[in-house]
This record gives C-alpha cells, sequence and structure tokens, in this order.
C-alpha cells in the first residue's frame, strides 16, 4: 500500500489485479530462493557428512595394522597403506606404487591364481601367500581381496587387506617341533 503510493480510497480492480499479479510473481520468487536456499544448507550439511566420513576412512585406511592394498585388473599397485610399507620394508610408497604384486611374492606365480579367482568368484578370502622382504626375510600372510566392478561389469581395481600370521607359523612350527622331539624321546 505505501509503496503504491495509495491513499486511504477504495482500489480499483485493476490496481487490485495488478497487486494480486505481483504478489504471484514475487511469492514464486520467493518460494524459488526458500527452496534454492534449503537445497544449498542441505547440499552444504551432505558435503559435511561426507568430509567426516572420508577422513575416517583415510585414518583406517592409514592407520590399520594390516596391509590395505588397490591393484589394478593387470595385479599392479596402485596404492598401500603405511602397514604395508611395514611388511614389505620399505620406505615409500614410492617403492611400491606401479610396482607388479608377483614382485613381492616368493612364488611370483601365486599372482595368476589370485586374479583368476577374483575374475571367477570377485573375491577371495584367507588365501595363504609367502612375501619376500627388502631385506630378503620372509612374511607368511592371508590375503582377502576383492573385485571393483565398473558398469559394463568389467573388473576395474581389486582392493584386499593382507594380515601377517608369521608369529602363528612360527608357533606351529615351533609346537610341531616340539612334538617332534617329544615323539623320538617316546619312541
Amino acid at each position: 500500500y505505501v509503496f503504491l503510493g495509495r491513499d486511504e480510497r477504495d482500489w480499483a480492480d485493476d490496481e487490485i489485479a495488478a497487486v494480486t499479479s505481483s504478489i504471484e510473481v514475487i511469492g514464486e520468487l520467493v518460494d524459488l530462493r526458500h527452496r534454492r536456499d534449503l537445497e544449498t544448507l542441505s547440499r552444504k550439511a551432505a558435503e559435511r557428512v561426507l568430509e567426516r566420513t572420508e577422513r575416517r576412512m583415510v585414518m583406517f585406511f592409514e592407520q590399520s595394522r594390516d596391509m590395505i592394498y588397490a591393484m589394478d585388473p593387470d595385479g599392479r599397485f596402485t596404492n598401500i597403506n603405511e602397514a604395508g610399507l611395514r611388511l614389505f620394508g620399505l620406505a615409500t610408497k614410492g617403492d611400491v606404487i606401479g610396482r607388479s604384486f608377483s614382485e613381492f611374492l616368493k612364488t611370483p606365480a601365486d599372482l595368476d591364481f589370485i586374479l583368476g579367482r577374483i575374475r571367477k568368484d570377485g573375491f577371495i578370502a584367507d588365501h595363504e601367500l609367502v612375501f619376500v622382504r627388502g631385506d630378503g626375510s620372509l612374511v607368511f600372510c592371508l590375503d582377502t581381496s576383492h573385485a571393483l566392478r565398473n558398469a559394463s561389469g568389467q573388473i576395474a581395481a581389486i582392493q584386499g587387506s593382507i594380515k601377517d600370521i608369521s608369529d602363528r607359523i612360527r608357533n606351529e612350527r615351533e609346537l610341531w617341533q616340539m612334538n617332534l622331539e617329544l615323539s623320538d624321546l617316546n619312541m
């Protein structure tokens, strides 16, 4: 009313129509802006949640006590965590990234078996492997890996975790040795 410079006389039909039309246009604009602001707030909240989740996943990846890795479909490393570097006795990711998984295996042909199972079943679980560290020592491990497939169903990447079971193997060997010694004494 003040905006239109009105006084106290009655509104004419064309004035009412003009105000009503203005209200409808302004109402739509206000509604659009309100929805856009809500979408912006919702997007920002989702981005914060995603950022927190990503930080947690990176922490999980980097702070895991077990080796976590990713490799391409041909078996070349594309990522590895710090536990993996320690397992291999290497200092930097650059010492591993781009190299074949088989280069670290005592029996390089094991990679063909692993890749074959992953291609066939989509995963391999608790497969025993022996790695050779940079210093030549052996590390006994369990590998659990799975395929990540693209939209066409082709393997895009392989992710996995490797658990060092060297202590368990060493204890089993000692136990076997003690059993053999006891068996010899009994004879």
